[in-house]
């Protein structure tokens, strides 16, 4: 899908655990920012493992890590939300979020206007905040490399598969994964129209498939 095109000039900041620039995998990434930590760098993997798969569908989209996690996949609903501000405050068009509630806490006031938001839906219940609120594109995995698009609430079906390590090591999939490859699909489609607004982005997806 979108061959030719590799993401070139367009940023992505990836909320999560940090990302490892080092890796095999990765090609172009940010210095970012940190809410937790004095750095941004990955101690669990799970953002280098979500980095790694944007790149493998936009070797040179740039990868901004925001660090939400550091010894464990949780935080505060509050620190997610400062870092969507942030994302936003640094003119970044396409903000990834590995993180889904029950409650919307706030969450419809953080919707940016100029950025698309992909957040994953929740892995052990339907749905999750922010995914399921207008304006962002929530996304969902499935055990296959393909999209689609969903009428409701979680509007994109997307791999939930990671880029394979060597010797059969375990990697993270899912819903996360799911975000990555959205993303990177995003990004390619962004290079291509460099202008298109959130909605726009919106609007091609549900066209497409």
């Amino acid at each position: 899908m979108l061959a030719g095109f590799s993401g070139r000039g367009v940023r992505i900041a990836l909320i999560d655990s940090g990302v490892n620039p080092h890796h095999s995998h990765l090609t172009r990434v940010a210095r970012g920012h940190s809410l937790v930590s004095d750095d941004t760098l990955d101690h669990i993997g799970h953002g280098t493992a979500i980095a790694g798969v944007i790149h493998w569908w936009a070797a040179e989209a740039e990868i901004v890590p925001v660090k939400i996690f550091d010894r464990q996949l949780r935080c505060p609903t509050q620190l997610a939300q400062q870092a969507v501000a942030w994302a936003v405050e640094q003119a970044i068009p396409l903000i990834g979020l590995s993180l889904a509630g029950r409650e919307e806490e706030g969450w419809s006031a953080c919707i940016p206007a100029n950025s698309l938001l992909v957040a994953s839906a929740a892995n052990r219940f339907s749905g999750g905040y922010p995914a399921v609120l207008p304006g962002v594109l929530g996304v969902q995995g499935v055990p296959a490399h393909t999209f689609r698009s969903l009428d409701g609430p979680i509007e994109l079906e997307a791999p939930g598969l990671p880029r394979s390590l060597p010797e059969d090591r375990p990697n993270f999939r899912g819903n996360s994964m799911a975000v990555g490859h959205a993303l990177g699909l995003l990004a390619r489609r962004l290079e291509q129209q460099p202008d298109s607004t959130p909605a726009q982005l919106l609007a091609w997806l549900r066209q497409s498939g």
